[in-house]
């Protein structure tokens, strides 16, 4: 027989002792746990919207307060202004956050505004933000709106979710409610870890049932008056005292309502043999079938919620960057000399930035290992024999160290890239410069990349013969300073401005031969050079 214990709450809200402890069986309780007593949705929002006109930060620029007696004109104009916001806010933190939107805003007050700038000045203003999909998207979307309806966003959640391009369940929610004053709740990562410890809510963080039920609870707990400061109540709750780690929960305004913390409180209580009321009803209700077996080895804290989703590993991925540089001369002011910068496809990782010639490792592997008959797997501990070569341990396969670690090899791949995408002949080029930079580590939400990256001065005359599609264009420095480029290749430009004498191809470096490279850049390359340069 079970034995149930009532957490000084209604009759409804009854767990096994089993849910409060640290048990390494599987839990059962009832699905109505997780739910909020009227009673209770009433005090949440009483108490949250107090404490939010008292400790709400108002430094943060897309903040403010709710006005009524707004015109439609009005509401659009902040409807615009919350759109930025969140969809800046995703995935980077509000201190970098900040100067962004500011800057944002001055280039483009208003959605026409946007819709009429070019998009490279929209990634530009955008770059270093990451996840640079998300400044297309706005573009495209103001376009879209200013085409269609004046550059009025949806007032409802539904619609702003279906007719705008980019906005998903969480930013309509937020912009309705915000900026439209509607009735719709929302979830972002804050707010859904406030409500899995109020209902101790101990299913997967991503699982589809775990989310639904955050979403059901959301739209039942939002006010029909202030719906948008209810909700940004949450999100500073979950920013500011109801954090991941050390929440402050002695100064949390709903304590009173979170289950987490009575769990806690209740557990301590039976450590210490004090009373605690019970009851052996056999109560025929539906069960909890979204919570996880609870893990013995989890500190007993409100901390155990929301449940930690099973993250995948990110692959490695190895690219080999090429900064191609073209001079007049070795003896040329480097001030006047121009780089080569290609724009990646519209559609995908880092969409319509601009980068350096780049060779991915990764595919001269998979090119490589298709061309091999009965190879045996490089990839070891893992099921998958495609041509991911990431496994559960970020193990790379040893003919990927090979080619991250061989800069001889890197250049002949490099050397072959060049001449099929811009026929560019290395063996006829007239090289002044050819030096490795060293390696650039960037990490993506699913991807942990590599940039492999060397410095490529070509003797002007070389290259006289490249022609240029829309998607390329030689820039100068100081333009290679202000363009769209991704952050882990601005960290490559870093390098090539740090070092004024890197390690060239093919030389050991030592005191001797470095004073040579300083006095004739190509000195030390010659050997080697010779293999890449046309003989006479």
């Amino acid at each position: 027989m079970l034995i149930f214990f009532r957490v000084s709450l209604e009759p409804r809200f009854t767990c096994c002792l089993d849910h409060c402890m640290t048990s390494p069986k599987i839990t059962r309780h009832l699905a109505s746990y997780h739910k909020f007593s009227e009673k209770e949705r009433q005090q949440v929002q009483e108490e949250l919207l107090k404490w939010f006109d008292v400790s709400k930060r108002t430094h943060l620029p897309w903040r403010k307060e709710w006005d009524g007696t707004l015109d439609t004109e009005q509401r659009a104009q902040r409807a615009y202004e919350v759109w930025v916001s969140e969809i800046m806010l995703q995935q980077t933190q509000v201190a970098t956050t900040i100067p962004y939107y500011d800057k944002w805003m001055q280039n483009f007050p208003t959605i026409h505004d946007l819709a009429k700038a070019d998009i490279e000045k929209v990634n530009k203003l955008w770059a270093g933000l990451g996840y640079y999909s998300r400044a297309r998207r706005l573009w495209e979307g103001a376009k879209k709106m200013c085409e269609e309806s004046n550059g009025v966003l949806p007032s409802t959640a539904k619609e702003l979710e279906d007719k705008v391009p980019g906005v998903g369940r969480y930013t309509a929610g937020a912009i309705a409610s915000i900026a439209w004053g509607q009735q719709a709740g929302t979830v972002d990562g804050n707010i859904a870890r406030v409500y899995s410890r109020m209902r101790a809510i101990g299913g997967d963080a991503k699982g589809k049932s775990t989310i639904e039920l955050q979403w059901k609870i959301a739209d039942y707990m939002v006010p029909e008056g202030r719906p948008g400061d209810f909700n940004q109540a949450l999100m500073e709750l979950g920013a500011t005292v109801c954090t991941p780690q050390k929440p402050d929960c002695k100064h949390c305004p709903v304590q009173k309502s979170c289950l987490a913390l009575k769990e806690v409180k209740v557990t301590h209580s039976m450590m210490k043999d004090e009373p605690v009321e019970t009851s052996t009803d056999d109560i025929d209700i539906e069960e909890c079938n979204v919570c996880l077996p609870n893990n013995p080895d989890e500190e007993l804290s409100v901390t155990r919620y929301p449940r930690k989703a099973i993250k995948k590993a990110p692959r490695e991925e190895e690219c080999a960057v090429c900064i191609l540089e073209k001079r007049l001369s070795a003896s040329e002011d480097p001030s006047t000399s121009r780089f080569l910068l290609i724009r990646r496809p519209k559609t995908g990782l880092l969409a319509g930035l601009w980068e350096f010639p780049s060779a991915e490792l990764n595919e001269t592997l998979a090119t490589k290992k298709k061309s091999v008959k009965k190879r045996k797997p490089v990839i070891a501990d893992s099921e998958d024999s495609g041509d991911d070569y990431s496994t559960g341990k970020e193990a790379k396969p040893a003919a990927a160290q090979i080619l991250a670690n061989n800069y001889k090899e890197r250049t002949s791949i490099v050397d072959k890239h060049l001449e099929k995408r811009f026929k560019i002949n290395m063996s006829e080029c007239n090289v002044i410069r050819r030096a490795e930079l060293g390696s650039v580590i960037h990490l993506f939400s699913h991807i942990r990349k590599t940039y492999h990256m060397e410095h490529l001065v070509i003797h002007a005359e070389s290259l006289d013969d490249l022609s240029l599609s829309e998607d390329m264009q030689w820039v100068s420095r100081d333009e290679l300073n202000t363009a769209a480029i991704p952050t882990g290749l601005k960290k490559g430009i870093k390098l090539m401005e740090s070092q004024g004498t890197a390690k060239s191809i093919g030389v050991k470096s030592n005191p001797r031969k470095k004073a040579k490279m300083e006095q004739d850049p190509a000195a030390g390359t010659r050997g080697i050079m010779s293999f890449f340069q046309k003989q006479t």
